[in-house]
């Protein structure tokens, strides 16, 4: 494992408010942080999160709120929107991008004068189809069989004839292949690669990067033209170094110490667009990108229009903020999407958090309690760093879902164990404090292992099982009927 780790999100668009798919990967992004806290120390790690506050789809969302005078004090609110959902659900991010920020669009412009400078960038008519949604030109392989973006209402997908700048993609599509092939950058799942290098091979064509600041007024002024608007992918892209360089950390953490999380949606721009930008431009690439495949609901994508969202704010009403995370994590669409529901979220609860780690949890502190046997310091027996390096490769590989399942089979070997000894038969006391105790050791692992995943939780396991005197703590998950 490398001794210094940065892990971003994507960021999200600031029109609308987080929902369930937002928590999703900003969860993710959080357990690799958390976790490589533990192991090489919070010096070493960093966390970006954040929202992408310009485009049509703001400054549209702006003006119908009323704030079309003001479209700054509009995304100034949902700035505060979002850090309060992640501060809520105890997002631990270093850093919350604003794309407003006076210091990232001067490394947006840094950026762009430089792959200007490589010979990349001129100007040229563009002719096609644009949607206002995805704020990108779409091609024919985009659009659905009624030649609309399959992911926005049909009236934002529209015709447009108009001058831009344009990056040469073309130029980079050979040596973005050889870089993938060679994992030189490494995408996963495997799949996502795959779909990745089988599009680069079918032809590549060069990017609009502007818009006319007619079209689009709110956002950065391309470098030395100020009738066009830089559009959200040369502008938003750049928060992943713009994050780095405002707090003097890119030295630190750039380059191969870099993993990026996204969603299938957006793996595209961010291992194409994103890699070609920073070979232009001369800067080192990072380490991996992962792209996971959607959480749907009912058998739906996620979508505004159709009014499926589910909000972390009522993921926390129904579950718990740790009960919301372990639902999301334990449902991670690593390679394909996966669709849940709330009903099935809750069986999901039920099943193991409440009668799983939540009633193993009460057994064994009561039957301790009971038992008035004065206990070893439990955290003596294994260092945290020994037990955390037992899902080490689950966690470099963003196998999240994974490791999780790993310390639910350790809980489900601590149930057997209390079943097979029955310590509530046990009479000897010599006896019953051997097998309480190896059991109260298997707990503060299980404990010591959830703090990346479910911290308050994982706290209350390892207060509860680390005095020499046990008294069974409140249930830590209440069952939900």
């Amino acid at each position: 494992m490398e001794k210094r780790f940065y892990v971003t999100t994507p960021i999200y668009y600031a029109n609308g408010s987080p929902h369930i798919g937002h928590f999703l990967t900003t969860t993710i992004g959080d357990v690799l942080a958390r976790y490589n806290r533990l192991i090489v120390g919070a010096e070493n790690v960093y966390f970006t999160t954040g929202i992408d506050e310009h485009g049509t789809t703001v400054s549209d969302a702006a003006k119908k709120a009323g704030y079309e005078e003001n479209i700054q004090a509009y995304v100034d609110e949902a700035a505060q929107e979002w850090k309060a959902v992640f501060d809520k659900t105890h997002i631990s991010y270093d850093y919350f991008v604003r794309t407003t920020s006076p210091y990232h669009a001067k490394f947006v412009k840094e950026l762009v004068l430089k792959m200007q400078k490589a010979g990349d960038i001129y100007k040229g008519n563009y002719e096609g189809t644009y949607c206002n949604g995805c704020e990108k030109h779409l091609t024919l392989s985009d659009l659905n069989e009624e030649g609309y973006c399959p992911l926005h209402r049909p009236d934002q997908t529209i015709k447009i004839t108009e001058e831009n700048y344009f990056f040469r993609l073309s130029k980079y599509a050979n040596r973005l292949v050889e870089i993938f092939e060679k994992d030189s950058v490494v995408i996963f799942p495997e799949s996502k690669k795959n779909e990745i290098l089988s599009r680069l091979k079918s032809g590549v064509e060069d990017l609009s990067i502007t818009r006319p600041k007619e079209k689009v007024s709110w956002g950065i002024e391309f470098p030395g033209d100020s009738e066009q608007t830089l559009y959200v992918w040369a502008d938003a892209l750049s928060n992943y170094i713009s994050s780095l360089v405002i707090n003097n950390n890119y030295d630190y953490f750039w380059g191969k110490y870099t993993t990026h999380l996204v969603g299938k949606d957006i793996n595209w721009f961010h291992s194409v667009i994103w890699t070609a930008f920073l070979l232009s431009a001369g800067y080192p690439l990072y380490k991996n990108i992962f792209a996971h495949s959607f959480l749907n609901i009912g058998g739906k994508k996620i979508s505004k229009s159709l009014g499926n969202l589910i909000t972390p704010d009522e993921l926390i009403k129904y579950f718990g903020v740790d009960g919301a995370r372990y639902l999301v994590l334990k449902n991670i669409p690593y390679k394909d999407d996966i669709d849940v529901t709330i009903e099935t979220l809750t069986q999901q609860y039920n099943a193991d958090l409440a009668n799983g780690l939540g009633n193993t949890v009460a057994r064994v502190t009561k039957l301790a309690e009971n038992s008035q046997i004065s206990f070893d310091n439990i955290s003596e027996a294994q260092s945290r760093k020994e037990i955390l390096e037992t899902i080490q490769e689950d966690i470099e590989q963003v196998k999240v879902h994974e490791a999780l399942s790993k310390i639910w089979l350790k809980l489900s070997d601590l149930e057997k164990h209390i079943n097979t000894n029955e310590p509530w038969a046990i009479e000897d006391k010599n006896q019953l404090k051997t097998i309480l105790s190896h059991e109260l050791r298997e707990l503060y692992s299980i404990g010591i292992l959830l703090e990346p995943f479910l911290p308050e939780t994982a706290n209350q396991i390892v207060s509860s099982v680390s005095s020499s005197k046990i008294i069974k703590d409140k249930a830590l998950f209440e069952r939900i009927k």
